[in-house]
């Protein structure tokens, strides 16, 4: 199933803004920015509890992030990037991806097992079980679009 962004704004809008943004998310956002920021891009409905109480309180000061990036994050991601995962992944120290077990996999290394695939038999089904911000499924379902995939 494609991925469905929720934005508020134009199309031109929305090109404005990727025009003159060097990086869809800042780097010196903090997780509960980041959070809010993801939050436009899901409908609330799809959100567990705890995660609708998380945010609320990520929504609260963190608009000056969220409002002048949504548009270039949703271009970014449409353009098949993660923008979300690389911020989440500069955001954490290593020594707290390692006590947490968090693995955020390069793009280029997700690419390259990608690329294997490619010189195997189509699979059947695609399963991410560690899905995170989905880098591998995603890009693996661009590859083999015939092959239905999923998550945890």
């Amino acid at each position: 199933m494609p991925v469905q962004l929720h934005r508020a704004r134009s199309p031109a809008a929305s090109e404005r803004a990727l025009k003159t943004s060097a990086a869809p998310v800042p780097p010196a956002a903090t997780e509960l920015e980041l959070a809010a920021l993801a939050s436009r891009f899901v409908a609330p409905a799809d959100l567990s509890a705890s995660e609708r109480a998380l945010l609320r309180t990520a929504k609260c000061g963190a608009t000056n992030l969220v409002e002048p990036n949504v548009d270039a994050v949703a271009l970014s991601i449409a353009a098949g990037e993660d923008p979300l995962g690389d911020a989440l992944g500069e955001i954490r120290t290593t020594q707290d991806r390692r006590r947490r077990g968090a693995v955020y996999t390069p793009v280029r290394i997700v690419q390259a097992m990608v690329g294997w695939a490619t010189t195997r038999p189509t699979p059947v089904r695609i399963v991410d079980p560690g899905a995170g911000s989905g880098r591998f499924l995603l890009a693996a379902g661009r590859e083999f679009a015939q092959s239905p995939t999923g998550g945890r």
